[in-house]
């Protein structure tokens, strides 16, 4: 059977519930897919696809949504233009590895879509985040979301009520895929807790990153509630990342109600396993969860969920709190009460609803169905995408794109004569060459050792244009920058890095990825008075071409 070819787009550099349960999903789906990945840059995700040993190709992007109501016109038009430049740098990723599909594992990031309307290859948005509801935020543009939702071949949610969401809020309906999960390890923490006698203090744990919107200080505020009602037989266990300014007012808080015997947080964890062996109970007080792997992972180990009345929360657990117990989200003496009530119950009915979460759990995130149900869909859309039809729709949608970028393009340029038209003049016309082309020129002039000038926008799309060439890319130059680990890094490249023009190794040409003519001249002068004249220029090349 042929592998799918298949390009991932992450949008976490420190991997949360979202990217564990993608790479979980590819795993699934290792005997029939080949998977690619671009990343955000840097950060443990990088290191973990490493270990796998998982191609991955590191693309900046730039957000395109934030707080509802204060985005400015500026901060639009920028995003869009930055993430259209990047989706340019991607296509030529489809090209070289041979991408069949583009998977985005997140709706807020537009890039790997717009790349897919320009290789006309289908693609893939997985629905995982409230925007509104969980996060206060709004996209920035809704009318090219729109868009770029109407070239989009499939979406996934992760839960019924991401898809009721999501159709009321674009008119789009998705398929609903809930989250595969290895749960086989975890079956053993179930049994374990299922036969061990109730221990003297009870501890509730929970997982994830704290902040506010994790509902951290309902916790909080309904541990105090505890300790005045008189129980004093618990503990709560944070285990996530906090930064400074939030484990600062935590323990404050702590300190000042005499909370230090009942809570503790565990800021750094490799093993959350080891934690949750010693649990009974996990809270999950967030505002609106999308579905909630910390909460299917506590089913699956046998830790009785106390959650929120909210999103995916709601959900796992049952409107009638059939496998956990639920709380009026945001109402700390809700969530103390429940608490109170759940520690009474342990002994019979908390045991009940944890045999029925885990049957839950162990029947709905089964991670090879999961995996045969995407590889299923991914056929699917490979079927339809020869539909004449459809790429004509794609086609009339690049055309959109492409305008968009260059209106915004020229509002963002103050002085149109000077810079703006020169940048969109040759952006565009590099647009309509390939990689055969730029490689050809090369070789036909006997070019194939070269240095490329500037680490900007134009040299990083350079690069990536030769990387599966006949032509050997031996090192990089740019002045304003010491070292390597600070250039702007949007591909990985084994050439070196240069600042200091005297001392430069012999290539065939230094190509000097500049557009502007004033900056060509410039680098020309520097170059000739360290006798270097072995140089061409990128525009010079493209105008040729053309």
């Amino acid at each position: 059977m042929k592998k799918i070819n298949v390009l991932y787009i992450l949008h976490e550099t420190f991997p949360a519930g979202a990217t564990y349960s993608l790479l979980d999903m590819v795993d699934s789906l290792a005997k029939v897919v080949k998977p690619v990945f671009i990343t955000a840059g840097g950060g443990k995700v990088e290191r973990i696809l490493a270990a796998r040993e998982w191609k991955f190709y590191r693309v900046l992007r730039v957000k395109e949504w934030g707080e509802i109501g204060c985005a400015t016109n500026l901060e639009m038009q920028e995003s869009y233009v930055d993430n259209y430049e990047a989706a340019v740098f991607i296509t030529n990723i489809i090209r070289l590895e041979k991408i069949d599909l583009v998977h985005s594992n997140t709706s807020v990031n537009n890039s790997g879509a717009i790349s897919a309307i320009m290789s006309q290859i289908p693609h893939v948005y997985h629905i995982r985040e409230f925007m509104e509801e969980d996060f206060g935020w709004e996209y920035w543009n809704k009318e090219i979301k729109r868009q770029i939702f109407r070239g989009t071949d499939l979406f996934i949610s992760i839960s019924k009520i991401m898809e009721k969401r999501f159709y009321e809020k674009y008119g789009f309906h998705t398929n609903v895929f809930y989250d595969g999960m290895k749960l086989q390890g975890m079956a053993n923490a179930y049994n374990e807790l299922e036969n061990r006698q109730g221990q003297e203090k009870v501890v509730f744990i929970q997982v994830g990153v704290l902040t506010e919107g994790k509902g951290i200080w309902d916790t909080l505020k309904s541990a105090k509630i505890l300790k005045e009602k008189g129980v004093m037989n618990f503990k709560v266990q944070f285990i996530g990342k906090a930064n400074a300014d939030i484990k600062k007012i935590v323990d404050l808080f702590v300190t000042e109600n005499g909370l230090d015997d009942s809570i503790e947080i565990i800021n750094h964890c490799n093993d959350v396993q080891k934690y949750r062996y010693n649990a009974e109970f996990a809270l999950v007080p967030s505002r609106y969860e999308g579905l909630g792997r910390v909460t299917i992972e506590a089913m699956a180990y046998g830790n009785i969920v106390i959650g929120a009345n909210t999103g995916g929360t709601l959900e796992l657990i049952g409107e009638n709190s059939e496998r956990g117990y639920l709380f009026e989200q945001g109402n700390a003496e809700s969530l103390a009460s429940v608490m109170i009530r759940a520690i009474t119950e342990r002994t019979d009915v908390g045991k009940r609803k944890r045999k029925l979460a885990f049957e839950f759990a162990k029947k709905e995130f089964d991670l090879p169905e999961y995996g045969k149900k995407i590889y299923k869909k991914y056929i699917e859309i490979l079927q339809y995408s020869s539909d004449e039809e459809l790429k004509l729709k794609k086609r009339d949608l690049l055309k959109f794109l492409d305008e968009k970028y260059l209106q915004y393009k020229f509002e963002l340029n103050s002085n149109i004569q000077d810079l703006g038209q020169e940048n969109i003049s040759l952006w565009e016309k590099w647009n309509l060459l390939g990689n055969y082309d730029m490689e050809s020129y090369l070789i036909e002039n006997e070019i194939y050792n070269v240095a490329i000038y500037g680490a900007g926008k134009y040299g990083k799309r350079l690069i990536n244009y030769l990387l599966d060439s006949k032509v050997t890319i031996k090192y990089i130059i740019d002045q304003k920058v010491t070292s390597l680990e600070k250039v702007d890094k949007t591909f990985l490249t084994p050439a070196e890095f240069y600042c200091n023009i005297k001392y430069l190794p012999h290539v065939d040409k230094i190509i000097v990825a500049l557009s502007r003519e004033q900056d060509v001249n410039e680098i020309r002068n520097r170059m000739a008075e360290s006798n270097v004249t072995n140089i061409i220029v990128l525009p010079n090349i493209i105008n040729e071409l053309l």
